[in-house]
């Protein structure tokens, strides 16, 4: 477990990854008033993202997508947000980069700080979420990449690999659009109490999901036409199959 501080002027952010129960305890301690539910959710996997407002403090939950380069495939990693008056505390797996990279900037340089602080809390949870929102493109790039190397494999390489390639691609792409149109209705309810910077949070998570879908779509098209220009040979065929019947 880690906890890292910085500090600009009055406004403060708190970096928890996998807070311990003694953790959970000493952050209670300090902020009273955060409810007990919020408190329990830092240290159990949420599976839908969520909003919960209070009279001190706004709770958000949000998951983006990490590859998982073991089984080939976008998983959600889930950041935990506590946004106050003078303070943002992030908790999460210190599995996403933009998380950790800021931090050691922000305690390196303190124009950093400045940028991040400088505002007030509401602009730095903008900016965290903002960071973690361009950590996406990368991930996305990866999948047009995949798509244009099984069209360069598919007649020099076994049939078998390719089509088992196409079954992993259809998956992840259905995966990444199911973490990223979770993400909308916690925008939607932001921008709806009125918290500072949520329609620039809610233009870009739409901008990126509108490229988003129209990458799948791109890839989805040719992924079919990749599945029915294999040979139509008995072993193969049922998984060809398959990958159809995943769902878009």
């Amino acid at each position: 477990m880690t906890v890292a501080i910085i500090n600009y002027n009055a406004v403060e952010w708190i970096d928890m990854t996998l807070p311990s129960a003694e953790d959970v305890s000493r952050l209670q301690a300090r902020f009273p008033y955060f409810h007990p539910l919020n408190l329990e959710d830092i240290r159990s996997p949420i599976e839908r993202p969520k909003v919960d407002s209070d009279e001190h403090y706004l709770f958000v939950v949000m998951h983006f997508p990490l590859w998982d380069s073991r089984d080939g495939i976008s998983r959600a990693s889930e950041v935990d947000f506590f946004v106050g008056r003078d303070y943002v505390i992030t908790v999460h797996s210190g599995a996403l980069k933009p998380l950790a990279g800021l931090m050691e900037r922000c305690q390196r340089d303190e124009c950093e700080r400045e940028g991040l602080l400088g505002q007030g809390s509401g602009q730095a949870f903008y900016t965290l979420v903002d960071q973690l929102v361009d950590y996406i493109f990368p991930i996305l790039n990866k999948v047009d990449r995949r798509v244009h190397a099984i069209e360069d494999d598919l007649f020099e390489s076994n049939a078998r690999r390719v089509i088992q390639e196409i079954a992993l691609l259809r998956r992840d792409i259905i995966s990444l659009r199911r973490i990223i149109r979770h993400q909308i209705p916690i925008m939607q309810q932001l921008e709806a109490r009125g918290i500072p910077c949520c329609m620039r949070i809610w233009r870009n998570t739409l901008a990126m999901l509108s490229i988003t879908c129209s990458s799948n779509a791109t890839s989805s098209r040719k992924i079919m036409r990749l599945s029915t220009a294999l040979p139509k040979r008995p072993i193969l065929w049922p998984v060809i199959a398959s990958t159809k019947s995943c769902g878009f």
